[in-house]
């Protein structure tokens, strides 16, 4: 087909169909859009689902709501139910507290033996105050059954009482206990159980003279089951001929006696070093062990105590029978040295505490640290080559191979550890536990060489002769604390402050050991926590017979706990505060006591203190344990040691000797002059005897104006002199004046009311005293114009002439009066660190008491009884004595005798025994005073020893005093 033909053929047909297509086009566009039809539909479809959802979505809440309808019934039931039972709960407790109140008012009617209904309804709440006096009363009534309990038990009356007077404890209960010993020992038909009881009595009060004499006269059948231990640590000390004789009674006494006896018996003769007898006691304690561990008497806790015993002292008696071991032999060319333990043959003394395991693990580091070392291959070579394998990088001391052979030496008995001669040890801690309660296992062997770092004491019955000689030929003495350098250098031992041992631990902080993480816990270290909180107790029974190894493994896991796991600790304990404090940790360090005097320079220390603290120890001892490897002699590695030394022992002899100015809280001047503007001379109305008058002092306040009376009375009628009384006054008035110058015409009076003065907070005061005691101490200010006075307390009685007492020769020094015979105040280093040591001192004053009442006075003194004192104010005011003085009460918390001890130290005279003579502490023979010290006092209504010469005197005032006033009764 030609292509014009086609194109028109085309043309055509397109024509056609656009004619055709445009009505339909017409046509559509006058009915709805389909689209739009469609989006509406869609639109449709899409509300229909909305609300078929929300349809569901209603059903779902309805069921929901219907759900938690049920719910809440269930719930309403469920609390009427609790309501209910809380309601009954109510009932029953109000019931049972109805009950309890009638039980506690029944036992207050036992305890007071009246009848319950006396007493009026059943208690409900009771204060703290009257629950803590009720509780007293019940505790007293079941202590005096003992008495009875144990004579119905067939006891008998020294089994009896024995048993009393070991549950009467506390100051009320102990009172009690010496009223009822002592009347049984004034009374011929029970003088045996008074002597126990009195011996027992003395022994708990720290009076070991009267203890030995009341124990020493009972046969072996009343001590061996009643005081068994109490009779051998007397005989010991002062009679070891009677202790050997008892020990060997006891052996051959037929009678059973228990395990306890045969331990105590025991203890004390390893502590005494009588090891000829200790396999003996011990077979006799091991039979008795068997024979109550086959019995059914035991509980289970007792049981498991008594085969701890059996298995400590199946170890422990041969050795110590054995004695002293013989050195081991020394290798050629191996260097000894000593580590640390804490065995020793008395388990009860024996340490639980973790804190020390982690010193002697410190101590290592200084010796691990020389990569020269090299360990035998024994538990503790071993042990030592992997902290070897922990010293940072850093840490480490190049030096030559060096063959070290390692040994266990027991602090507490180390003359029974077997080492070569010439064992190096370096002495660091506190020793604090004796042998057998007896004595402490110091100096060290001979074959020891002990290089004192980190050391502590504390304890006088440590520093003996013997012991002060080896410290100043082991000298300079590396101390841990401030305290223990200001002991030391008033004995004339060289000493310097070191710090503590366990701020060196970080020589044993492995390189690489992870950081701890930002949210690391707490933990609390014998300390109380909260609950859910990390607690651990480094203090624990087991830590006694874990043994050394496991101990010092144990150490060392505390250490890394420290370093990587824990932010914070919370203790009491100063070896987990400062190795805590060295590895990073916060501390929150919160002894009982911060006053403490064992802290004195570690607490509270700066992050960059504690740091520099274990750099310069280890600074100190690297030289020395560099030349101890070497071998060399040991005079030269001592020479080295007081080289490196001699800088601190310097500052320290400087710090011992400053001037450190006190608080003054009594204004002295103003004190006097507010006392003399109130004096009331009263002058003798009658000649009295011939002769110079005597001047004496008394001290009161208004509870003790009939007891002064009775006192006045026995200076009167033993006086040879004229007396001139001073009465340092408290609520006194006219009237008062009056009556003494009524009853005593012959005695001229001078009052000197101290009501206006304020000594301030004495923390130390004792209970049963008041502060009228401590006006004495202005007496060189008072009575400016006297020279001599006899000062004499209220609780002692004149049975003879004050005036002998007034004539006694001073010597030149300030002051004469009675020796104590307690041995809380014998030692004068006793009472420098008994109140030192008081809480509530400020911190850091405790440690300044010890300074300078060491640097002041010679090692050591023997303590005073104030009670009567002949005082020279001529000196004591040439020495300012209240000026320098005054301020211990409020700095030091010291009450008066106290701050007399440290006034006088041994710079004084020492009166005969019948010038103080106190029953409570001793045998009264003889006597000129009769001073009743302590809390019997012969006005009570309770039994003391010769309250009846009291009581003489008393009715003498009495018949005397109705004379005069016609009141004849």
């Amino acid at each position: 087909m030609p292509d014009d033909l086609r194109r028109a053929l085309d043309d055509a047909a397109a024509s056609t169909r656009a004619r055709a297509r445009k009505p339909v086009v017409q046509a559509a566009t006058k009915l709805p859009p389909v689209r739009r039809l469609r989006d509406r539909l869609r639109r449709a479809e899409r509300d229909r689902d909305a609300a078929t959802r929300q349809r569901d979505q209603a059903r779902a809440q309805r069921d929901e709501l219907r759900a938690r309808v049920e719910e809440l019934r269930a719930e309403q039931e469920l609390l009427t139910e609790e309501r209910d039972e809380l309601r009954r709960s109510a009932d029953r407790s109000t019931e049972r507290a109805r009950g309890l109140g009638y039980a506690y008012r029944g036992l207050r009617a036992a305890a007071l033996g009246v009848r319950p209904s006396s007493l009026g309804g059943a208690p409900g709440r009771v204060s703290e105050q009257d629950r803590a006096t009720h509780e007293a009363e019940v505790a007293a009534l079941a202590r005096r059954g003992l008495l009875v309990s144990g004579l119905a038990d067939g006891e008998g009356l020294e089994g009896a009482v024995a048993g009393y007077v070991r549950a009467a404890t506390g100051i009320e209960a102990g009172t009690e206990a010496r009223r009822v010993s002592q009347w049984l020992y004034d009374h011929e038909p029970t003088r045996r159980a008074g002597a126990l009881g009195t011996g027992l009595v003395a022994h708990r009060m720290g009076l070991p003279e009267l203890a030995w004499e009341r124990l020493s006269q009972l046969p072996v059948e009343v001590w061996l089951p009643h005081a068994a231990s109490e009779y051998v640590m007397s005989a010991g000390r002062f009679d070891p001929e009677a202790c050997e004789r008892g020990i060997r009674e006891a052996l051959d006494h037929e009678d059973e006696h228990t395990s306890r006896t045969w331990l105590d018996l025991l203890r004390r003769a390893m502590g005494l070093r009588m090891g000829h007898v200790c396999e003996e006691l011990a077979g006799r304690f091991d039979a008795a062990a068997a024979r109550e561990l086959d019995g059914v008497t035991l509980d289970e806790a007792s049981r498991t105590t008594l085969q701890a015993d059996r298995e400590w002292v199946a170890r422990w008696a041969p050795r110590v029978a054995a004695g002293e071991p013989e050195p081991l032999p020394g290798g050629e060319g191996v260097v000894p040295i000593a580590v640390m333990g804490y065995d020793q043959p008395d388990r009860r003394n024996t340490s639980s505490n973790i804190g020390d395991y982690v010193q002697t693990v410190a101590s290592l580091g200084h010796l691990v640290r020389h990569t020269g070392a090299r360990f035998d291959d024994t538990e503790l070579g071993r042990f030592a080559a992997g902290l070897a394998e922990r010293v940072p990088a850093a840490r480490r001391v190049e030096g030559p191979p060096r063959q070290v052979s390692l040994h266990q030496v027991d602090r507490d008995a180390a003359s029974y550890s077997a080492v070569p001669d010439g064992t190096w040890l370096l002495a660091f801690g506190w020793y604090a536990h004796k042998l057998g309660g007896i004595a402490h296992d110091l100096p060290w062997p001979d074959r020891l060489r002990p290089l004192y770092v980190s050391f502590h004491v504390s304890k006088r019955d440590l520093l003996t002769t013997e012991m002060v000689e080896h410290l100043r030929a082991h000298a300079p003495i590396g101390c841990r604390d401030w305290s223990t350098v200001d002991v030391l250098l008033g004995l004339g031992v060289p000493a310097f402050f070191s710090g503590c041992l366990t701020t060196t631990v970080t020589q044993l902080r492995p390189d690489g050991t992870p950081e701890r993480p930002a949210d690391a816990p707490t933990l609390w270290v014998d300390a109380p926590a909260p609950r859910g909180a990390r607690r651990v107790h480094n203090e624990r029974p087991d830590v006694v017979t874990a043994g050394l190894l496991a101990n010092l493994r144990e150490a060392v896991e505390v250490l890394d706990t420290y370093a990587a796991e824990v932010g914070e600790v919370v203790t009491r304990r100063l070896h987990a505060y400062l190795p805590a404090r060295a590895l990073g940790c916060r501390v929150d360090f919160s002894p009982t006591n911060p006053s403490d005097v064992r802290f004195a320079g570690l607490s509270p220390l700066t992050d960059d203190e504690v740091a520099a603290m274990g750099d310069g120890i280890a600074d100190l001892l690297e030289p020395v344990m560099t030349a101890i490897l070497a071998q060399r002699p040991e005079d030269e590695v001592r020479a080295l040691w007081s080289e490196r030394t001699e800088p601190l022992v310097q500052a320290a002899q400087a710090r011992s000797a400053a001037e450190v100015p006190l608080r003054e809280v009594v204004d002295i001047d103003a004190a006097v002059a507010t006392v003399q503007a109130g004096r009331v001379d009263v002058p003798a109305s009658e000649p009295g005897p011939d002769g110079e008058p005597i001047e004496v002092v008394v001290a009161l306040d208004g509870n003790l104006k009939e007891q002064m009376l009775v006192v006045v009375d026995g200076m009167v009628e033993h006086a040879t002199r004229p007396i001139h009384l001073t009465v340092l006054s408290r609520d006194h008035d006219a009237d008062d004046h009056a009556r003494v110058a009524r009853l005593f015409p012959t005695v001229s009076v001078t009052w000197l009311p101290c009501d206006g003065v304020d000594h301030g907070e004495v923390l130390g005061m004792i209970p049963h005293i008041t502060v009228s005691t401590m006006d004495r101490l202005l007496l060189p200010e008072l009575l400016a114009d006297v020279d001599r006075v006899v000062y004499h307390d209220i609780d002692a009685l004149p049975v003879g002439d004050v005036a002998e007492l007034y004539a006694t020769d001073l010597q030149g020094l300030p002051l004469a009066a009675r020796d104590s015979e307690a041995s809380t105040m014998r030692s004068g280093y006793t009472n420098i660190f008994v109140p030192a040591s008081l809480p509530g001192l400020d911190p850091g004053m405790g440690a300044e008491l010890i300074r300078r009442e060491c640097a002041r006075h010679p090692f050591d003194f023997v303590g005073l009884n104030a009670g009567i004192l002949v005082l020279d104010l001529d000196r004591m005011r040439a020495d300012r004595f209240c000026q320098r003085f005054l301020p211990y009460a409020s700095s030091f918390g010291m009450h008066d005798q106290h701050i007399l001890n440290v006034y006088v130290g041994g710079d004084r005279v020492s009166l005969a025994p019948r010038w103080n003579a106190r029953p409570s502490q001793e045998t009264v023979t003889d006597p000129a005073i009769i001073h009743w010290a302590g809390t019997q006092k012969p006005w009570d209504a309770g039994y003391v020893h010769h309250q009846d010469i009291w009581r003489r005197q008393v009715e003498r005032v009495r018949s005397r005093e109705a004379a005069l006033t016609g009141d004849l009764g």
